[in-house]
């Protein structure tokens, strides 16, 4: 059996700490776990007090106070180094909740990965949402329990050992890289002002190693006020509330593997779709990938293009099933990564900026356009002033 405590990580929020606290007793455990809280210093009286009044009825409890602050990142990195003393570590900050199936998920992910050396870590959380376009995600369904992303989870989380400790070599070396300027990176990661996980995504895109993410949420996010936002409820998402069994595929038998990007990889289109079987492009289905941020000649985006080789449409939900079904239309376009910058605006693409618009809500939130209209009136009146003001 893996010895692989719960670590929760506190500073100033006492009812964040006591809820998430409430959530794991409830949790079923296969033994005895311990639970570790490392409070940051400097935190809150009321939080310490909390922690130490807080009876753990599932093994041993140790809470420890930092003697200085260290601040959210190195919080973190100091609390991934305890996987030196135990076979791994579950992570949670205190404004996660978690399912009272968590722990049975996370020992049956991380025991299926132990040996993949392409797996640098194991989510709790299932993503729901790309933070780069502010669209919503939904991968591809292969008929397992598990899809991987280039994007480190920071709403509840696990590594075993090695896994951390590859991450941990890396970052002795590169913890003072600026990646304000790193075209790897989404341009949102890229302007984060400090964050490991920001850190940890670098690391996943140069090592080509991925995140394993439940397709049925085992934690979510209340998005409390914090230090680092002022709190949102956008990641909330729905908790799995049923034992199962899960079926964790080989990374290589997943079709479900995608970029920091939240961009389905080149590799899954060339596998399913023969006649790009033999093509070398990048893919932005959303949108968002400028010329400087491709290394590859050609790409297959939703953005235009002067001229493009191949055309899907956008139907098919996810929007990579456009592509892998052959759907017809004008969407998406395959064509040369030049072309994003080499194509300029005119009058015809400026009139159509709230037609863009209006389609991208109808396709990803699944509304009528007398629903879009309705609900967003005064919203659709300012867009329709500042498209007047554009045709001038």
């Amino acid at each position: 059996m893996l010895n692989i405590p719960v670590v929760v990580i506190a500073y100033n929020r006492q009812d964040s700490l006591l809820r998430l606290l409430t959530s794991l007793d409830r949790a079923r455990y296969p033994s005895a776990v311990k639970l570790i809280i490392s409070i940051d210093g400097g935190g809150a009286r009321e939080v310490i007090d909390c922690a130490q009044r807080f009876v753990w009825n599932h093994g041993e409890k140790h809470v420890i106070t930092q003697e200085r602050n260290l601040g959210l990142r190195e919080h973190v990195i100091q609390c991934g180094r305890m996987t030196r003393d135990y076979d791994g570590v579950v992570l949670l900050e205190d404004d996660v909740y978690v399912s009272p199936y968590f722990y049975s998920y996370m020992i049956q992910a991380l025991f299926a990965y132990r040996d993949e050396p392409r797996i640098a870590g194991v989510a709790l959380y299932s993503h729901r949402y790309n933070e780069t376009a502010r669209l919503p995600f939904k991968p591809v369904d292969d008929g397992y329990d598990v899809f991987f992303m280039q994007i480190a989870c920071s709403w509840g989380q696990g590594w075993l050992r090695q896994q951390w400790s590859g991450f941990d070599r890396w970052y002795e070396k590169n913890h003072d890289l600026d990646l304000s300027a790193d075209r790897s990176l989404p341009p949102d990661v890229r302007v984060w002002p400090t964050s490991w996980k920001k850190y940890f995504i670098r690391y996943l895109v140069e090592t080509g190693t991925y995140f394993a993410y439940p397709r049925l949420s085992l934690s979510t996010n209340f998005g409390d006020s914090g230090e680092h936002h002022a709190g949102a409820k956008l990641y909330q998402v729905p908790l799995l509330y049923g034992a199962r069994e899960y079926r964790l595929p080989a990374l290589t038998d997943s079709i479900a593997r995608y970029d920091a990007w939240c961009e389905i990889e080149p590799e899954v289109i060339r596998a399913g779709v023969p006649g790009l079987a033999a093509e070398e492009f990048a893919v932005d289905l959303y949108g968002m990938k400028q010329e400087a941020d491709i290394v590859e000649k050609h790409v297959l985006t939703r953005q235009p293009l002067k001229t493009s080789r191949m055309r899907f449409g956008l139907e098919l939900k996810p929007h990579e099933l456009n592509i892998l079904e052959n759907i017809a239309g004008d969407a998406l376009s395959l064509g040369k990564t030049a072309d994003l910058s080499a194509w300029n605006p005119n009058l015809e693409r400026k009139t159509s900026v709230y037609r863009d618009y209006v389609d991208t809500c109808l396709y990803y939130y699944a509304m009528r356009e007398d629903e879009f209209v309705l609900a967003n009136s005064r919203l659709v009146r300012f867009l329709k002033r500042i498209i007047k003001r554009l045709i001038r």
